[in-house]
């Protein structure tokens, strides 16, 4: 059993344990304002999601969405996305959305960071119903994440970060016509 760090270790941990704390606090504020402005786009648009998707939807209904909770490299079963900060909204019954940030590597393995909206249904001959709605209305505007999910992805950089909720509405919107063509939940249900 191996008791004493090496010299490398001994190097990485003098100069990272005096900042151990302030990148905790550093990271649990940038999620926090993240997730603000995530909620803050989401809430503006509240009305017309409802009214596109055909249920009613309520601001307090908002959740917030981190994932991974915990500082590690999460189980997710496509390794591209490695992370979610965002808000999360159940859709009574019939699945949930989500709406926030995404980071993980393109197939260059080159950083990704991009905006996610997003439908996950709670069964799956309705994913499929939705899936073929969503692609064939939205093109390739629309991807299928994991197998499970609906989104509409946009990539972003991390200037434009400071942008959020503008960029997220845009986003939404595009997100709101495409429920509208579908004919919302209704649309989905329908033979």
């Amino acid at each position: 059993m191996k008791h004493e760090f090496d010299a490398g270790d001994q190097a990485f941990l003098a100069e990272a344990t005096p900042e151990y704390l302030s990148a905790l606090v550093a990271i649990s504020e940038y999620r926090e304002r993240i997730i603000a402005r995530c909620r803050e786009a989401v809430s503006e648009r509240l009305p017309e999601l409802q009214d596109a998707i055909g249920i009613q939807l309520r601001a307090g209904d908002l959740k917030d969405w981190i994932n991974p909770k915990a500082l590690d490299k999460g189980g997710w079963p496509d390794t591209r996305i490695l992370a979610w900060l965002a808000v999360r909204l159940e859709l009574e019954g019939f699945g949930e959305s989500y709406y926030g940030l995404t980071w993980g590597y393109r197939s260059s393995g080159d950083l990704a960071i991009d905006l996610n909206v997003t439908f996950a249904a709670s069964r799956s001959p309705l994913f499929s119903k939705a899936w073929g709605k969503f692609k064939a209305i939205g093109g390739t505007s629309v991807v299928n994440l994991y197998g499970s999910e609906i989104a509409i992805t946009q990539p972003l950089s991390a200037d434009q970060v400071g942008a959020l909720p503008q960029n997220l509405v845009q986003v939404i919107d595009k997100w709101v016509e495409i429920w509208k063509q579908v004919g919302g939940i209704q649309g989905l249900l329908a033979p």
